[in-house]
């Protein structure tokens, strides 16, 4: 592996090794972790660790924001992230460590990537006290003796901090302190440990079976299990048999097409093939809380407090071991070969006492050597008395394993005031999209992520550098048949100046992984029950009006079969109409601009034109004579209003000025009468005189 970085150097720059200087009287190998810098009220645990990276996703379903037209209220995504130990040559699932990398460093690390870190476990005063780590009773650092410790076990969890604080440990020995940590009354870690200064030193090779590659099928394996808990009172009606009914075909049931078998059949043009022999479902009923055998992860199914938190990620680490268990008492010839099936879904209404705000949640790609591909699907959505299986979210998170992102596009509150939303694609099972009728269509994915996953490409010449393959000013047509017939359906348009080459290749680790481009596509929903986007768009629904739009997206991944989380950006929809029908992108100063115009479409077709402009408008001699469309603008040269003035709109007439107002002829004054002299006022008759009665007398008590 290529070390990208000096790792213990970046490290011990920041190792915390100052002790507290109250603890001059403890002896040298009890010194103590330091008391965080932000806080003198918690202490720091530092352990350095070597892992490859997991990257989770969950998600959850839009809802219409009321008052807004045409807008619905998105849940951004939620990410998560954990570190697993180097595989073993046994049966048993790897462990997992959850982590906190920094958002900033969070948003590079992909799934695969080794990385040696600092993983820094924070107590409070309280906990640090609690096993006389250098804290007084009333959580002031430093004074006095070592607290006496209560139980054998504070001591064990006092002595592993000491041991382990500032060493090299693998991720087993930290899930061994961190679980014991936990063990002790009133230690439980409310923060995940933050992995500090992760230095990248490796890349894991990702699953690329379901990466399409030359048009080869590929059979999808899989293991479902659906849950329930007994020992706890949960046996939700949905088991098995009814999830069977949703992931494979059945002729005779024709209220229910849309299966999970069928998602696959359409939406990958028949490259990928779901069988029933090969993705089996089993029932399989778990202890809902508790530690695992021969491993320190706790869980609770209940309350999600496995980890001393409020999330549920410990127990969804915690379902494959708990499944396995199962396996080897109900069914060991299968629990032989549970690492054989790297995909294994898991159906559990969590938040069936405690709400959990999640659809699902995946694992964002998968490696050869890491954990099991995960998809888990919340069934509480529907209730525990319900046998309803959303099939969509299905497909969407077994879309995540193999590496896809999401399809992200604009909400727009008012006119003219757009802000890109994650999920914000309705037109893309990876965004927010919904088919028409959940039962009997289906609703697949983007032109970009089409491409992505291997399923879809060019047509032939549609493929493009946009430097090389566009002059400027002279617009080609091409003609994109419906996404719904054929596989070749699309332009791609590489708008990339630092990085122009079309590389025709797919599913090739070695080559470039980022390059940006803008595809082409016409979309028209399928016709037959379940086919290819037959459920695209809605009768009487504005938000999903999508049927028959050409449409443009802009997303920097190629088809190389690794996985990311860089989103596809859905940039237009358009039609035929006049003010809807192109759009202009702007590129850097060396391309110009690219304008994508729709010039007509049929049921099965859409004819469009794609130009390269380098000018704004056509000025000057040299543009308005050389036969070329400078500004895009489908007019050339002496059709342009820029180049003949006479074709140029008149100006718009100007209202004559006001006629002037006729003088007013001078008024006849009239003589003012005479001024009567005031009439005078006759006084009111004299009041009676009053006599002035004497005051009464006080009395003198």
């Amino acid at each position: 592996m290529e070390l990208r970085g000096p790792f213990l150097a970046a490290l011990l720059l920041t190792a915390c090794v100052t002790l507290p200087s109250a603890l001059s009287q403890v002896d040298s190998s009890d010194a103590p972790p330091s008391s965080s810098s932000s806080s003198s009220s918690s202490l720091d645990v530092t352990v350095y660790v070597e892992g490859m990276v997991q990257v989770y996703g969950s998600y959850s379903s839009a809802t219409a924001d009321i008052g807004l037209v045409n807008h619905m209220r998105y849940v951004p995504p939620e990410y998560s992230y954990t570190l697993v130990e180097a595989s073993v040559d046994n049966n048993e699932p790897l462990n997992e460590v959850p982590v906190a990398f920094s958002e900033e460093l969070a948003g590079s690390l992909r799934t695969g990537d080794v990385v040696q870190a600092a993983l820094k476990l924070k107590l409070s005063s309280e906990q640090a006290s609690d096993l006389g780590l250098g804290f007084d009773d009333d959580g002031s650092a430093g004074g006095g003796r070592r607290r006496l410790l209560t139980s054998e076990a504070h001591e064990q969890a006092r002595r592993m901090v000491l041991d382990f604080h500032e060493t090299r440990r693998s991720l087993q020995e930290f899930m061994t302190l961190t679980d014991i940590l936990n063990a002790v009354a009133g230690i439980t870690l409310s923060e995940l440990p933050l992995a500090e200064n992760p230095v990248i030193i490796g890349q894991s090779d990702t699953i690329k079976d379901l990466f399409i590659e030359n048009g080869k099928q590929q059979n999808v394996s899989s293991l479902t299990f659906v849950v329930k808990s007994t020992i706890c009172g949960l046996q939700p009606k949905l088991d098995a048999n009814a999830v069977r009914k949703y992931w494979f075909d059945n002729s005779s049931d024709k209220s229910l097409t849309a299966t999970l078998q069928q998602y696959h059949k359409a939406c990958t043009y028949d490259q990928l093939a779901f069988r029933p022999a090969n993705n089996l479902v089993i029932d399989i009923d778990i202890p809902c809380n508790g530690t695992l055998p021969g491993s320190p992860l706790r869980y609770d199914l209940v309350n999600g407090y496995g980890g001393g938190r409020s999330d549920m990620m410990n127990e969804m680490l915690a379902l494959p071991k708990l499944a396995l268990e199962a396996l080897r008492t109900t069914n060991p010839t299968l629990a032989a070969k549970f690492k054989e099936y790297r995909r294994q879904m898991y159906i559990f209404p969590f938040g069936w006492m405690k709400y959990i705000s999640f659809d699902g949640m995946s694992s964002q790609g998968c490696t050869p050597t890491g954990p099991p591909c995960l998809a888990i699907i919340n069934s509480a959505v529907y209730g525990l008395s319900s046998e309803r299986l959303p099939v969509p979210v299905v497909f969407h998170e077994l879309g995540h394993n193999i590496g896809l992102p999401h399809a992200n596009g604009f909400s727009c509150k008012t006119i003219g005031k757009c802000e890109p939303v994650e999920f914000g694609d309705v037109s893309d099972i990876m965004g927010y999209g919904s088919p028409s009728d959940l039962n009997k269509t289906v609703l697949c994915l983007n032109a970009a992520l089409s491409y992505k996953a291997g399923w879809a490409a060019p047509i032939p010449g549609g493929h493009l550098s946009l430097g090389a393959s566009l002059k400027p000013g002279m617009p080609q047509d091409f003609v994109l048949p419906s996404m719904s017939l054929k596989k070749e359906n699309m332009l791609r348009i590489i708008t990339d100046a630092t990085n122009p080459s079309v590389i025709t290749t797919t599913t090739n680790s070695q080559q470039v992984s980022q390059q940006r481009a803008i595809f082409v596509s016409y979309r028209v929903s399928g016709v037959t029950p379940a086919s290819f986007d037959s459920g695209l768009g809605r009768n009487g629904s504005s938000f999903y009006d999508l049927d028959g739009y050409v449409w443009v997206h802009e997303f920097n991944e190629t088809a190389n079969g690794q996985p990311t989380t860089t989103p596809s950006l859905l940039l237009a929809k358009l039609d035929t109409s006049r003010g809807v029908n192109s759009f202009t992108q702007q590129l850097p100063t060396s391309l110009g601009s690219v304008t994508i115009k729709v010039k007509s479409k049929t049921a099965d077709a859409a004819r469009v034109t794609v130009c390269r402009a380098i000018r704004v408008n056509e000025t000057g001699p040299n543009s308005c004579s050389d036969g070329l469309d400078n500004d895009c603008d489908g007019l050339v040269d002496n059709e342009d209003p820029d180049c003949n003035p006479s074709l140029r709109p008149p100006p718009p007439a100007t209202s004559p000025p006001p006629k002037p107002l006729a003088p007013r002829p001078p008024s006849k004054v009239q003589p003012s009468p005479p001024r009567k002299a005031p009439a005078k006022k006759k006084r009111p008759p004299p009041h009676p005189k009053h006599t002035k009665k004497p005051s009464p007398k006080k009395n003198r008590g």
